[in-house]
């Protein structure tokens, strides 16, 4: 107040002056910022706008149109992409037929900084002039896929067209996944591959991308020299007029009419350079060794376009860390004497080890830092690095002997802490860090366990004159330390840092690296194994994933690559012999007077059945390489699959089965009541086919409800399985269930034909008491062996897969003989499948006359004929 009581007039009058001259410009460009802009008459100046991107208008009067974008990028073709790819976004509107671009935007996306997931979110802020306040205008969004490649080209691959809905409203949303799909994976009558090219001056047609279906919707890529719909328009902007020089840089792409409302080009720069016009370089190009990153590492451009010039990123080696990797990371080197080591201190087994690094935050809780996992015990030297210059505060040891047992070791504490640190661990009583509840015998009881927690200082101090004093300890909650002063330092512990929720058949999951989605390990149940414990070894429980799939997964290339040869091969020539065999059956079975009686028409619907039992047989292994190896297939297809083909093969399978127990047990009786034809009319023998299928298909019912398809990125990115997942009393069922199509069919098929056999034998032997019962065996044999054939060779190709499952049955398949026995003896199982014309037609001379009368035995006598 006294320094302006100071002030002369002339200098408070002069002050005023200029308050009154300027002081409208304050509010007079509402939220833009006033400029005073002189004229050539130096006496006259005018008041000069500068607009936010959110108002438009001589004084900012006006508020300019928002469009926010969502988008994702989607490889239809193999789930992921390689390189950068640069999506540029642009905002069209049509005027009086003329594309007029409106705003832009661009978004990268990197493999090698993992963003092909990210959704991408932006803003179209434009203002709404008058031309464009009527509504007989359209605004559509484009987008354009640009592939970078490193040695500078630019590759176009993709163009995405969508409509914006209500062009009245002010601010609206946009939200769409880019589905990528390769131009090979197109249909071939697209008006852009056929030989009419409809656009003009060498533009190049192309797909839209969202409009697939329609053969006859397309875009057309202009060139450097024109534009429009059809690229019918000349434009020169992207040359100099006066030298013809390019206006964008030579390793860029100028394109016409696209920047700042259609009145000047815009330029695409390649990886390597950026600007309005891609002359400025950047600072991370590996191809030609400018590296801004140290030690070794390796960086990736970001290409923000907030930030063009420091936007790289480092990958750095594991023992160092910084934005340009500059420090050296701290590293713990632990030796450990595994001798004796593979057990704990009660004597357990170690099925695993997780070594866990912590901070203390100011809550007094634990931070993990760092977490290691190692299958069994440790090995025996080990290098642990943090991400800090000095690793953390303290270590923790945890072994897990079983599914429910852990033992906590301290590794170290922060009297030892620094940049290194060597350590010789043995597990000792002396950093063995017990459970409360066992040092005060406590079994759940909340009354106790409240009062106990009063006396934890009481433990640090009760054991200080012992010769293995007490260093740390745990309880459900907090993990506990006894400092120098005898005193307990107890700290909020998370038990489930090293806990995770991948493991099926309620095995236990062990989480290693938090940040890695694929590091971790499943302790089992008996019986059960695999990364997810999704394999079952129970009796007559093996499947073909549990089979087959160690040698899909090996580490060796070659055993990779012979197994799938052999995996295919193997079911496709099974299948294709068998749709030889089974097309001659049904063609043989489709004659009438083969189903007279009951045998035939068994025959003709197991024939059916086989056909489809091999055919799921080698769909089913194609599933199973297809969902290993990651291969991308629709999730609702992929899961429809895994439900149908499970299914069919179970019931298929031992349809057949059933129906050969049928047609042994319609033999003997024959044999026994000869002039009896009850169970061997056509309408009985229908009816029992109808029972057969109802209840076989019925007891797998619960296989189209419990299988589902879980995901494993334990060795591939997009690995799955097809597995179910069984409460215990359906568990016990679908081993009962299978136990009974197994045990059933083969025990009764064995023991009929053997009834069948002595009677026919018995019979002849009172007709011809000359002959010996072993050669009148033979000759009934030979006689009636149509009789006598399918059913032996259905007991000899079930016998050694009984035999296996039964001797194997919980067994950890460790040794390869083991699990190729089971391999064989399963293809084997479907071998009678493949050869029903053997074993149905050829034995019998009925039903092999009845074939020769067939118009396919002639059109096969013909043709041979011809060729002789």
């Amino acid at each position: 107040m006294i320094a302006i009581q100071g002030q002369s007039q002339s200098t408070r009058a002069s002050e005023q002056q200029l308050a009154n001259q300027f002081s409208k410009e304050g509010w007079i460009c509402n939220r833009g910022v006033a400029g005073n802009k002189k004229s050539f008459d130096v006496s006259q100046s005018f008041v000069h706008c500068f607009c936010p991107p959110s108002y438009y208008g001589n004084r900012c009067e006006f508020m300019s149109d928002r469009l926010t974008v969502f988008i994702s990028f989607k490889n239809q073709t193999n789930g992921s992409s390689t390189g950068v790819i640069k999506i540029l976004a642009l905002l069209v509107v049509l005027i009086n037929h003329t594309s007029t671009v409106l705003d832009r935007h661009e978004v990268h996306i990197t493999s090698a900084l993992d963003n092909y997931k990210e959704k991408q979110k932006f803003y179209f802020i434009y203002p709404r002039p008058h031309q464009l306040r009527s509504n007989t205008h359209n605004y559509t969004v484009r987008f354009e896929a640009y592939q970078l490649h490193e040695n500078e080209s630019i590759e176009f691959l993709a163009v995405w067209i969508y409509p914006v809905p209500f062009n009245f409203l002010s601010s609206q949303r946009l939200a769409k996944v880019l589905k990528y799909t390769q131009q090979s994976q197109l249909a071939l009558n697209h008006t852009c591959f056929t030989r009419y090219n409809p656009c003009l001056n060498e533009g190049r047609c192309h797909p839209i991308m969202n409009k697939l279906n329609e053969i006859h919707s397309y875009w057309c890529e202009c060139g450097n020299n024109s534009y429009g719909s059809h690229c019918e328009f000349k434009d020169q902007s992207c040359f100099i007029s006066s030298t013809k020089f390019n206006y964008c840089s030579p390793t860029s792409l100028c394109r016409p009419q696209y920047d700042h409302y259609g009145q000047k080009p815009l330029c695409i720069c390649s990886m390597n350079s950026y600007g309005s016009r891609c002359f400025m370089d950047r600072q991370c190009q590996m191809k030609i060794g400018q590296n801004s990153c140290q030690n070794g590492a390796i960086c990736f451009t970001k290409y923000q376009h907030y930030n063009l010039i420091d936007a790289y990123i480092c990958q750095c080696p594991k023992s160092y860390f910084g934005p340009t990797c500059q420090h050296r990371s701290g590293a713990i080197e632990i030796s450990y004497d595994n001798e004796n080591q593979s057990v704990t201190l009660s004597g357990d087994q170690i099925s695993a080890t997780v070594i866990q690094l912590f901070d203390i935050s100011d809550r007094e809780e634990l931070n993990l830092k760092k977490q290691v996992l190692y299958k069994d015990s440790l090995p025996s030297r080990l290098l642990i690095t943090s991400e800090s210059v000095i690793h953390p505060v303290f270590g923790l040891i945890n072994l897990y002997t079983n599914q429910s047992t852990i033992q906590y070791h301290l590794l170290y504490t922060s009297s030892t802490a620094g940049s290194s640190l060597n350590l010789t661990l043995r597990f000792t009583k002396k950093n063995y860090c017990p459970h409360s509840h066992d040092i005060f015998n406590l079994r759940n009881e909340t009354y106790k366990i409240r009062n106990v927690v009063a006396k934890y200082h009481t433990l640090c101090d009760n054991t200080t004159s012992k010769s293995s004093p007490l260093l740390c300890f745990v309880d459900d909650d907090y993990f506990c330390l006894c400092d120098i002063n005898n005193t307990a330092q107890c700290f909020l512990y998370n038990k489930k840092f090293d806990q995770c929720k991948q493991c099926l058949a309620q095995g236990q999951c062990i989480k290693g690296d938090i940040d890695t989605p694929s590091d971790y390990l499943c302790l089992c149940p008996r019986c059960h194994f695999g990364s997810k414990c999704q394999h079952n070894t129970k009796l007559f429980s093996f499947n073909l994933d549990s089979l087959i799939s160690p040698d899909l997964l090996s580490s060796s290339l070659v055993k990779q690559k012979l197994s799938l040869s052999m995996y295919i091969i193997v079911p496709a020539v099974l299948l294709i012999y068998g749709t030889i065999s089974n097309l001659l059956s049904l063609v043989t079975f489709r004659q009438p007077r083969t189903r007279q009686n009951g045998v035939g028409h068994y025959f003709f619907t197991g024939t059916i059945f086989s056909q489809l039992s091999l055919f799921c047989l080698l769909s089913k292994i194609l599933h199973i390489i297809i969902n290993i190896r990651g291969l991308f297939i629709l999730p609702i297809v992929n899961t429809v699959l895994c439900k149908i083909l499970s299914f069919l093969l179970s019931s298929s399978n031992r349809i057949c089965y059933w129906l050969i127990v049928f047609v042994t047990i319609e033999r003997i009786y024959v044999t026994i009541y000869p002039t009896k034809r009850w169970l061997q009319k056509p309408k009985i023998a229908k009816r029992i086919i109808t029972l057969i299928t109802i209840f076989t298909c019925a007891s797998h019912a619960h296989e189209l409800i419990k299988y589902v398809i879980v995901d494993d990125p334990k060795y591939t990115a997009n690995g799955k399985w097809c597995v179910t997942q069984l409460s215990r009393p359906l568990q016990i069922y679908n081993q009962t269930n299978t136990m009974i199509h197994y045990l059933t069919p083969f025990l009764v098929n064995l023991i009929c034909t053997i009834v069948l056999l002595i009677l026919i034998a018995r019979s002849r032997a009172n007709v011809d008491k000359n002959k010996s019962r072993w050669k009148i065996f033979q000759e009934q044999f030979k006689k009636k062996k149509d009789m006598f054939i399918p059913s032996m060779i259905h007991i000899i190709s079930a016998l050694p897969h009984l035999i296996i499952s039964f001797s194997l049955a919980c067994s950890d398949l460790d040794t390869k003989w083991q699990r190729y026995m089971l391999i064989i003896s399963y293809f084997a199982a479907y071998v009678p499948q493949c050869l029903s014309f053997h074993l149905y037609v050829q034995p019998s001379q009925l039903f092999l006359r009845e074939f020769h009368a067939t118009k396919m035995w002639k059109t096969l006598a013909r043709s041979r004929n011809t060729v002789n």
